[in-house]
This record gives structure tokens, C-alpha cells and sequence, in this order.
């Protein structure tokens, strides 16, 4: 007697593989757009030359800084000489959100930080290079023949 049970046609599917298979697309998709958006990532890294950087640090310093620290970091009434202090005094500084105080103090309050930090390590930059000519800056004074205290002042003025 033949069998009345039809034979199981092969292209027949589980009920779950529909939902294993959109699983697998999510996961696929997921990597490759995890790998293209680290490959642009990588891209917009780009090294940023020294020159540039102090040149940003410096544009910061001035519109955030000068009004108190004096346009060369030589101090002003409201505010201290940052000549000395360190690039990492100002990376703390600014970093933590102490700096630009928002009124003078004795101490500066922490708030929100207000840079990014890029832009803080460009002021950091400008710091360090700010450091480093006024350390150039007192090399030559020492340098100057001792003629007197009036020819070294107008010397030290012309150079400035």
C-alpha cells in the first residue's frame, strides 16, 4: 500500500531562520560601519604641525586669557604672570574648568570646562613657547655688558 504521507519538500525553512538570518545582517552591517567610521576617524586625526598648534594656543590665550594675564603672560593687576608656571599648570588650570574665572578670587572656582581638548593643548603649546623666548629674552639680558643699570633698561625695552 503507498504510503498517504506526501514526502517533505526540501526548500522548507525552521520558523526561526528568518529572524537568525536578520541577526546576521544586523551584525554584518554593524561591523562594517564600526570599520568605515574608525577609518574616518583615523582620517580627520591628521598631525597638526607644532607651528599651528601654537598659533591656535596663542589666538585662545588672547581672546580667553590677555585681559588678565597681560597680552605676553607678564601679569596685570587682575591677574597673576603666567611666565614660570608650566604647560602643565595651564592644561590643569583650563582643563579642570578653574580658568578663565568667570570673577577674581582668591581661588578659582571649578566649573565646566570650557575648551576642548585640542584646544587646550594648543594653549598648553603657547605656554611652552611663550616660556621658552622669555627664558631666550633673559639669556640676552645677562649677556649685555654691565654699563649700567639705564642702558641695560633701554636695551631691554628696544628688545621687547
Amino acid at each position: 500500500m503507498p504510503s498517504s504521507r506526501s514526502p517533505r519538500r526540501s526548500g522548507r525553512r525552521h520558523p526561526l531562520m528568518g529572524g537568525l538570518l536578520l541577526v546576521i545582517g544586523l551584525f554584518v552591517t554593524g561591523g562594517a560601519y564600526a570599520a568605515a567610521s574608525t577609518g574616518i576617524a583615523h582620517a580627520q586625526d591628521a598631525p597638526v604641525s607644532q607651528e599651528a598648534l601654537v598659533e591656535e594656543g596663542e589666538k585662545l590665550f588672547l581672546a580667553n586669557c590677555a585681559s588678565c594675564h597681560g597680552m605676553n603672560s607678564e601679569g596685570s593687576v587682575a591677574g597673576p604672570s603666567l611666565i614660570g608656571v608650566g604647560a602643565l599648570s595651564v592644561d590643569f588650570q583650563v582643563g579642570t574648568g578653574r580658568m578663565p574665572m568667570a570673577a577674581s578670587g582668591p581661588q578659582a572656582e571649578v566649573k565646566p570646562v570650557q575648551f576642548t581638548q585640542p584646544q587646550i593643548d594648543a594653549m598648553a603649546a603657547e605656554q611652552r613657547r611663550t616660556e621658552q623666548s622669555s627664558a631666550e629674552h633673559s639669556i640676552a639680558l645677562r649677556n649685555i655688558p654691565k654699563r649700567g643699570i639705564a642702558e641695560r633698561d633701554r636695551i631691554s625695552y628696544d628688545t621687547a
